[in-house]
């Protein structure tokens, strides 16, 4: 399976879906509640932590981030925090989504975190997880039996 769409651009798009429901009167739903803020910049910072521990392991071992090339790795990046997942780039785009969705307070928005989560497990990590055993073998076999896919 050819992967097409660059992971940040599904991101993205379900971000603006999020957004989108505000122009549909009866799914105008808002919530607010107390720690609103507190709980968005918490979800805000821990995403923004995580993403940027994934670059840095994969700038110290000087190999390919492209998600849509996995067979471009020059080396199995299984290093900090590669060490308590093996998808923490989308984890900390998961984790981008949640805060977006707290900060429009709709429920329906949950949906759209959740379709994330399924299509990035299908349509990217799957395929991803196919060419990275391909290449790296038991190696990488090794590292998937030890590492959970997102935590």
């Amino acid at each position: 399976m050819k992967l097409k769409i660059p992971p940040v651009v599904v991101m993205l798009i379900l971000a603006i879906m999020m957004w989108s429901w505000k122009l549909i009167p009866i799914t105008n739903l808002h919530y607010d509640f107390v720690g609103k803020w507190v709980i968005t910049g918490s979800f805000f910072m821990a995403s923004v932590l995580v993403l940027l521990m994934s670059l840095y392991a994969f700038k110290k071992l000087k190999t390919s981030v492209d998600p849509l090339h996995p067979e471009r790795a020059s080396s199995l990046v299984i290093i900090g925090i590669y060490n308590w997942s093996r998808n923490p780039m989308y984890l900390g785009m998961l984790l981008l989504l949640i805060s977006w969705g707290i900060v429009l307070a709709n429920p329906i928005n949950l949906i759209f975190v959740i379709a994330f989560y399924l299509y990035m497990n299908q349509f990217q990590i799957k395929p991803e997880e196919s060419m990275l055993l391909a290449k790296f073998g038991k190696d990488y076999s090794d590292y998937c039996s030890k590492v959970r896919r997102w935590l």
